[in-house]
């Protein structure tokens, strides 16, 4: 290997200057982009640090949110279960054991729990909840199932328009292309007092469809929670829909096109892992929206996961 030039006379050489020049050059270079990446690793780490974050498991520090425990003492919890019940029943039991076992007052001093199901799973429902304490089992009126290879598909916004405004605080429900892991009970404990309907849903790229919060469009499946009011506010825009026989999927759809960011949310974190039955890994860059109705002006809460 030839040493560099070191010598008077090797320096006065032009092609040795030249190489020590592009040496020196190399070096300098190799220096300045090391010092950039040290810079911003630790400029990130900082700001990383510096920035507040709210997990999704913060919420109750929100100041619209109320504290857990006195938000359960006199719920009644409505958890629908549409097509594919049978497989969701125990998912259902799990959430109602975890809410019990969070708040014990549930059991006594709640209006309980109602699982609304469809006819077909009424007696199956009973079945499993027969020594669950405070729960009871109601199947959907036969006018509201739908028609043709669903007829055991119920539309549940028509199942809650009739089940009065003041007869549920919270309505969850689970649907057949999603399969839900993780703690609900946390998840359900923390929204805010003003939102009051809940849903589990598998929406791919509706978001992006619907002009939904740019914040949402990489979700494939998670929570969505609307402010009770928006089912009073749009009930043209549903039993329009009705009308023409659409199912709840394209209902709810339409109904996102309409109330864009303003009483929506969509909630993605590691706590609430979605995975739709096509084994299509959720995205983790969810963000929680809550719309404050008071302030007019929507409020971001960002999850664990960025």
């Amino acid at each position: 290997m030839k040493t560099p030039p070191t010598t008077s006379a090797e320096l006065a050489d032009p092609v040795s200057r030249e190489r020590v020049y592009w040496r020196k050059k190399r070096v300098l270079s190799i220096a300045i982009v090391c010092t950039c990446f040290i810079m911003t690793t630790f400029l990130s780490s900082f700001f990383s640090f510096a920035r507040p974050r709210m997990r999704v498991d913060s919420l109750q520090k929100c100041p619209f949110a109320r504290q857990p425990t006195a938000a359960l003492q006199r719920r009644t919890f409505r958890i629908f279960i549409g097509a594919g019940t049978k497989e969701y029943l125990p998912l259902a039991k799990h959430l109602v054991s975890s809410l019990y076992s969070r708040s014990p007052l549930l059991v006594h001093e709640s209006r309980g729990i109602t699982i609304l199901t469809s006819q077909s799973t009424k007696e199956r429902c009973d079945e499993s909840f027969r020594e669950v304490a405070n729960v009871s089992c109601t199947a959907a009126s036969p006018k509201f199932q739908q028609a043709g290879s669903h007829a055991d598909v119920y539309n549940k916004l028509e199942v809650f328009k009739h089940m009065g405004d003041d007869d549920a605080d919270w309505i969850m429900y689970f649907d057949a292309d999603m399969v839900v892991l993780g703690e609900l009970s946390t998840l359900v404990t923390r929204i805010p007092a003003h939102y009051q309907l809940m849903g589990v849903k598998d929406f791919p790229n509706v978001f992006r469809r619907w002009h939904l919060p740019e914040l949402c469009w990489g979700v494939n499946g998670g929570f969505f929670v609307f402010h009770k009011q928006v089912l009073t506010d749009h009930r043209d825009i549903i039993e329009s829909q009705m009308k023409l026989g659409w199912n709840d999927q394209i209902i709810w759809s339409e109904l996102f096109y309409n109330i864009h960011e303003q009483h929506g949310a969509c909630v993605l974190g590691d706590e609430y892992n979605c995975r739709p039955n096509t084994h299509r890994v959720c995205h983790k860059r969810a963000r929680v929206m809550h719309y404050s109705s008071s302030s007019k002006h929507a409020l971001y809460y960002y999850s664990s996961a960025n």
